[in-house]
C-alpha cells in the first residue's frame, strides 16, 4: 500500500506534468521563435517529471530484473509521445521560416521553372495586386448578336453590354475619348458621350440576360457614318470623321455605378459600303486589313477549323478559361501561316464570350509583336502555354532565333 506522502508525491508530479503540457499547448498557439522554444522545453519537461516517477516506482522492487523491466517500459510509454511532439513543433517551426522566407520574397520570383528575364517591362506590367473583375462584358461585330442593325435606311454599328454576374448595374454611361484614322490621333474637342439604345444618354440599369446596346456609328441612308452623340457639341461634327477608304479606331470609356469604367477599342473600317464596312473590337490586335474593291477578306478554312476546335476545348476545358492561350495551341494555332491569321482566331475567340487569350498582354508589347512566331517556338520545344512567364519567355527565345 502507498503511504499518504507518497500519495501526495505523485498526485504533485502528476500535477506538474500536466502543467508543462499546459504550458506547451499554450505557447503553440503563438507563431513566433520563442513560442516553439518554449513549447519545446515544457515537452520536455513534461517527459522529464514522469521520468522521476518511473524510476522512484523501480526502487520499490527488490526482485533484480523487475527496476529493469519498469525503467524499460515506463521510459518507451514517455519517450514516444515525447518525441512526436517535438515532432510537430519542429515541423511548425519550418513551416513557419519557410512562409517568412516566401512573404519576403518578390512576386515574380515565385513559379518559375527556369531564372526568367527581369529585364522584360512585361513582368513590371503584369506582377501587380489583381484588380477587380470587370462586371460588362463587351462585344461587338458581325458575330455578335444585335451589334449591326438596319432599320429604315439606318445601320447602327453597336457594342453590345452583357451583365458578367446577377447583381444589376445602374446609370451606364458611354464617352469617346479618342478618333484615330490609321493609326494617327483625330482632333477631338469634347469627352463626347454615346447614346445607349434606345436613344438616350444613360443606360438606367443593366439586368443579367437582357444586353444592353452602346450606339457607336450609324449610317445614314445616303451612305454618310457618323458618331451616335447623346447631345449636340458646338466643337464635334460627327460627320467629320469617317473617310472612305481608312481604318478608325474609336476609344470608348464605359461606366456605372459601383464598377469599374472599362475603356474599349472599337476598330470601324468604312469602304464607303455599309454592308462590306469592318466593325469589331481591338484590344491590343494589329489593325485590320482593308480591302477596297473586294471588301473583307474571306476566312481561310485552316483558321475556321483552328477557331472552331479551340472554342469546344475552351468550352470542355475551364481550367483553360484563366489563360486560353493553351486551348488555341491544343487547337493548332501554331500551324497557321502568318500573324494576321493569328490575329482573327484571337479575335474571333474574343467575340464568343472568352477573355483575351494573351490575357492584355499585347498592352506591353508594341505593335507587330510576333505573337505567332512565340508560339511555333513553343510547339518545337514542347512547351505549354499555360502563363504569361511561359509565354514572355518564348517570346523571348523566338526573338534570339531570329537575330
Amino acid at each position: 500500500m502507498l503511504s499518504v506522502r507518497s500519495l501526495l508525491a505523485y498526485s504533485g508530479i502528476f500535477a506538474a506534468s500536466l502543467v508543462s503540457l499546459g504550458f506547451a499547448a499554450l505557447s503553440m498557439t503563438r507563431v513566433t521563435r520563442e513560442s516553439f522554444r518554449i513549447a519545446r522545453a515544457c515537452f520536455i519537461a513534461a517527459g522529464v517529471v514522469p521520468a522521476i516517477t518511473v524510476l522512484y516506482a523501480a526502487s520499490q522492487f527488490q526482485v533484480y530484473w523487475m527496476p529493469a523491466c519498469v525503467v524499460f517500459l515506463g521510459g518507451v510509454t514517455i519517450a514516444l509521445p515525447i518525441w512526436y511532439f517535438l515532432g510537430l513543433v519542429n515541423e511548425n517551426e519550418k513551416a513557419h521560416k519557410e512562409a517568412e522566407i516566401y512573404n519576403q520574397t518578390p512576386a515574380q520570383a515565385h513559379g518559375f521553372a527556369s531564372e526568367p528575364n527581369w529585364g522584360d517591362p512585361a513582368y513590371d506590367h503584369f506582377f501587380q495586386p489583381p484588380e477587380e473583375e470587370p462586371r460588362i462584358r463587351v462585344s461587338c461585330g458581325k458575330s455578335v448578336d444585335k451589334s449591326i442593325v438596319t432599320a429604315n435606311g439606318f445601320t447602327y454599328f453597336r457594342g453590345r453590354l452583357d451583365l458578367v454576374g446577377t447583381e444589376p448595374l445602374y446609370d451606364l454611361t458611354a464617352c469617346v475619348n479618342a478618333i484615330r484614322k490609321d493609326g494617327e490621333k483625330l482632333q477631338l474637342n469634347e469627352e463626347a458621350r454615346l447614346t445607349l439604345h434606345p436613344g438616350y444618354p444613360i443606360l438606367d440599369v443593366l439586368n443579367e440576360g437582357v444586353a444592353g446596346f452602346v450606339d457607336v456609328i450609324v449610317v445614314e441612308p445616303d451612305e454618310r457614318p457618323r458618331l451616335v452623340l447623346a447631345y449636340n457639341y458646338g466643337s464635334v461634327d460627327p460627320f467629320s470623321f469617317f473617310l472612305s477608304g481608312h481604318v478608325f479606331q474609336i476609344d470608348v470609356s464605359i461606366t456605372a455605378k459601383k464598377t469599374r469604367t472599362q475603356k474599349r477599342t472599337f476598330v470601324f473600317g468604312w469602304t464607303g459600303d455599309r454592308k462590306t464596312a469592318e466593325f469589331r473590337m481591338l484590344d491590343g490586335l494589329a489593325q485590320p486589313s482593308l480591302t477596297h474593291d473586294k471588301g473583307r477578306r474571306q476566312r481561310s478554312p485552316e483558321v475556321a477549323a483552328v477557331i472552331k476546335d479551340a472554342v469546344q476545348l475552351l468550352r470542355n476545358n475551364p481550367g483553360m478559361l484563366n489563360f486560353p492561350l493553351r486551348g488555341l495551341q491544343l487547337a493548332g494555332v501554331g500551324n497557321l501561316q502568318t500573324e494576321d491569321d493569328f490575329a482573327e482566331v484571337r479575335d474571333s475567340v474574343i467575340q464568343y464570350g472568352f477573355i483575351d487569350p494573351l490575357v492584355g498582354l499585347a498592352s506591353a508589347y508594341p505593335e507587330g509583336t510576333e505573337w505567332l512566331a512565340a508560339i511555333k517556338w513553343a510547339n518545337r520545344n514542347n512547351v505549354n502555354l499555360e502563363s504569361w512567364s511561359a509565354l514572355i519567355d518564348c517570346l523571348r527565345y523566338s526573338k534570339q532565333e531570329t537575330v
